[in-house]
């Protein structure tokens, strides 16, 4: 029995005393919940999260894309320079290549065949600050061919991440107003980015370098970042442009300065068409990696 008591009176009196309670307590509750009507003036939206899932949607191509996370701007189109963090990953799970581990995002130039066809079309379905997963049949990546991690016949699964979008034909070059231009005797000014360590490479070695190389109207002719491998060359053997000779010999590893170079130390009177017209002044963003 849940409930004994010797004393009948006793139970009689803590039963109606409770079943009182019981019935006002139900009573507030019934008013309480008469009263409380939707109003607009208390309504609040949800609040946007940051993971917003969509259910997979096939294009033409072949290609299959999911979002994790919504970005904002306009949308990625061709010439665009867009600058993302991957894994690449096989149908099976098996990762192939990450430039999260390599500690270094990609930059790449949409629409331009320097990457994969399953990234050309697929980039343009983004924007930045997207986070996505990119599917890409065989015939829009590596075909039948054997690339070792990557199997004949292979379809590829890419997890993006939009980092940066910069439109076509302008590069935005880092703001650094307030430092110091220095200038040489030939006439070719630098600004010191970043400050290396060690020895300074000397003629004859050879060098290791990363760079971007903009116009003055800052329309970009070249960049090794883009093409995602550093430029090697023999310093003082006239490899290069007049201007990197010179200025090697005063950087060590790590140092990366941005020169300002006028055209007897450039590409001169005939400049390099069509990229570079004549009598282009150039501005480089140089960076030694090592030697």
């Amino acid at each position: 029995m849940p409930f004994v008591t010797k004393n009948k009176s006793n139970f009689l009196q803590f039963t109606k005393l409770n079943w009182g309670k019981f019935c006002y307590v139900t009573m507030l509750c019934l008013m309480v919940i008469a009263g409380c009507k939707p109003s607009s003036q208390t309504v609040q939206a949800p609040k946007p999260v940051e993971r917003q899932l969509h259910v997979p949607t096939g294009t033409k191509s072949g290609l299959v894309y999911e979002y994790f996370r919504l970005g904002d701007g306009e949308t990625i189109a061709n010439g665009d320079e867009v600058t993302l963090h991957y894994i690449g990953k096989l149908d099976n799970g098996k990762k192939f290549d990450n430039s999260y581990e390599r500690g270094r995002p990609l930059t790449v130039k949409v629409g331009q065949g320097n990457v994969i066809s399953g990234w050309d079309s697929g980039l343009k379905l983004f924007r930045k600050g997207d986070r996505v997963m990119l599917r890409i049949p065989p015939d829009l990546a590596y075909g039948d061919r054997n690339l070792g991690d990557i199997p004949p016949n292979s379809t590829l699964i890419f997890e993006m991440d939009i980092l940066d979008v910069k439109k076509k034909g302008i590069y935005y070059m880092d703001n650094l107003k307030g430092r110091d231009t220095l200038k040489t005797a030939s006439g070719l000014k630098y600004i010191k980015i970043k400050e290396g360590k060690g020895t300074n490479i000397a003629a004859g070695q050879m060098a290791k370098v990363h760079y971007d190389g903009v116009l003055l109207n800052t329309k970009k002719f070249d960049s090794s970042y883009d093409k995602g491998e550093p430029f090697m060359f023999t310093v003082g053997k006239g490899e290069v442009i007049k201007a990197w000779d010179e200025i090697l010999p005063l950087m060590n590893k790590g140092t990366k300065y941005r020169l300002i170079v006028p055209p007897t130390l450039g590409y001169g009177e005939k400049g390099l068409p069509p990229d570079i017209p004549a009598n282009a002044t150039l501005v480089f963003d140089l960076e030694l990696l090592g030697f």
